[in-house]
């Protein structure tokens, strides 16, 4: 009989055992799981980010340029008439202007920043940041509706030609306003996006210690 109550007993521990063992397994490989999607999500939104990051960074790059082109040429000759050969010969000779670079740095430091502050779980700096990107959203998006609108009222303006009291805009003039505009409700389209992909790539990332 002692016997029997000992092999019973031997039983419900190895029983105990292998559950406790078969829990581990099944803990781990959830955990396994969880963390293979975590890394393979991170990995997605970085990829993202990068791919918004260029657009974005180049979208910017090509605003300052033409703006900065056109605003050298109207200090140069406020008379000139704008064909397409000024105006293209006028924004290439800008493409390395201390305006473009600026533009460039300032957007790589602006993403840059912001994934730092989201490893390091800087609150601070990532509202800074984020609020700044707010701004240059609202900017970008603003000016490309606005810059639309005058685009559409150009052609208007050189569809109904003589009928007008004022000569309309030169067609190149207007050519450039659209790209312009196009280019600047892009970059507000992205900078959303940028947040969203650098949050998902780098946000909740534990600080080591020690």
């Amino acid at each position: 009989m002692a016997v029997v109550v000992w092999l019973l007993g031997l039983y419900q521990s190895a029983k105990g055992w292998g559950n406790l063992v078969t829990s581990a397994v099944d803990t781990y490989q959830a955990v396994q799981g969880s963390l293979q999607r975590l890394i393979s999500e991170r990995k997605r939104a970085a990829m993202q980010l990068a791919l918004y990051s260029v657009f974005a960074v180049a979208f910017a790059y090509m605003i300052a340029m033409i703006s900065y082109g056109l605003t050298q040429l109207g200090e140069a000759d406020p008379n000139a008439v704008l064909t397409a050969k000024v105006v293209e010969t006028n924004v290439t000779l800008n493409a390395l202007s201390p305006a473009t670079i600026w533009t460039v740095i300032a957007c790589v430091a602006g993403i840059g920043l912001l994934g730092i502050a989201h490893i390091a779980q800087f609150t601070g700096l990532r509202k800074l940041v984020t609020f700044v990107g707010g701004v240059v959203w609202f900017y970008t998006l603003a000016m490309g509706w606005l810059l639309g609108i005058a685009t559409v009222l150009g052609f208007a303006e050189l569809a109904m030609g003589s009928h007008m009291p004022s000569p309309p805009p030169p067609v190149a003039f207007m050519v450039t306003t659209a790209i312009t505009a196009a280019l600047g409700m892009a970059v507000g389209h992205l900078v959303p996006k940028i947040g969203e992909a650098s949050s998902r790539a780098f946000g909740g990332i534990p600080r080591r210690t020690g």
